[in-house]
């Protein structure tokens, strides 16, 4: 029997001054800036598809943050490999030996 994976992504927006819209930050939306608050967080991107019937076809939002990859074995319900660099190079790595 083939076994079924799903791949999962879990996106953890911190509590830092450079998500905050309201306070002046220089340069906040260059990614490779580092964060004072956080020095690991990263800025990333979250792209919400619109509803039908709307001019704008989806939304872009940026954040500063963290976004981990997991994939499961869905009979077991176990992650098989976690990281939080690449999803789509280690799902199909993933693929290739199970």
């Amino acid at each position: 029997m083939p076994r079924i994976l799903r791949g999962l992504q879990k996106i953890r927006i911190e509590l830092v001054k450079e998500n905050n819209l309201k306070t002046n930050v220089n340069d906040r939306f260059n990614k490779n800036r580092i964060c004072k608050a956080d020095n690991d967080a990263k800025l990333g991107v979250i792209v919400i598809p619109k509803a039908f019937g709307t001019k704008s076809k989806k939304e872009i939002s940026y954040f500063w943050g963290y976004r981990d990859h997991v994939v499961i074995d869905v009979k077991s319900e176990l992650p098989v490999v976690h990281d939080s660099v690449m999803f789509i190079p280690i799902f199909n790595l993933t693929l290739k030996i199970h």
